[in-house]
């Protein structure tokens, strides 16, 4: 009986650790969409220096004439904009290198380019949560299957343990 019950207990345990690691495993995928960054597109019409970071002591970028920015904001005399994926700074007194775009096709391809970058990280946002949502299935799966299996075995082994105790009794009377 000490047997059956250090046997059952240490089930117990294993099906407890099968269950945490699965619980872990459901947190690895959190996926977010990007904070999205909201501005004006203009154009650069001389080149013109910027920073990243609100001090002419920080790393200088260059932003070539014709260059296109997003222009995020002003803070505290600086021209926040966002210039080949980094984050600069431009003086205020240089912000007069910033007009507004000329060429509406450019704005108009630029807006269809930022739509379309949205739509890809809603799908992928999206796709990420059904691979989350997958492995909590086959985890679930796995775990009833390795619950009904053991079952199974351990009713097998008390069935078969009973019947020989039985045996072993009638054994006894008998001889």
């Amino acid at each position: 009986m000490s047997m059956r019950m250090t046997f059952f207990k240490s089930m117990r345990i294993v099906i407890a650790f099968m269950i945490l690691v699965s619980i872990f495993s459901f947190t690895e995928f959190v996926a977010h969409a990007s904070e999205q960054l909201t501005g004006e597109m203009q154009s650069v019409s001389v080149n013109t220096d910027a920073y990243d970071s609100k001090s002419t002591t920080g790393k200088k970028v260059t932003v070539s004439a014709g260059s296109t920015v997003l222009v995020v904001g002003e803070e505290a005399g600086w021209v926040h904009i966002v210039y080949k994926g980094d984050e600069l700074y431009i003086k205020k007194d240089n912000s007069s290198n910033l007009v507004e775009l000329q060429n509406s096709e450019t704005a108009q391809e630029l807006q269809e380019q930022a739509q379309i970058d949205k739509a890809w990280t809603e799908s992928y946002v999206a796709q990420m949560k059904a691979v989350r949502n997958a492995r909590i299935w086959r985890t679930i799966i796995i775990l009833l299957i390795v619950s009904v299996t053991s079952y199974v075995i351990f009713s097998g082994i008390r069935r078969n343990a009973e019947a020989s105790k039985e045996k072993a009794s009638e054994t006894n009377a008998n001889g």
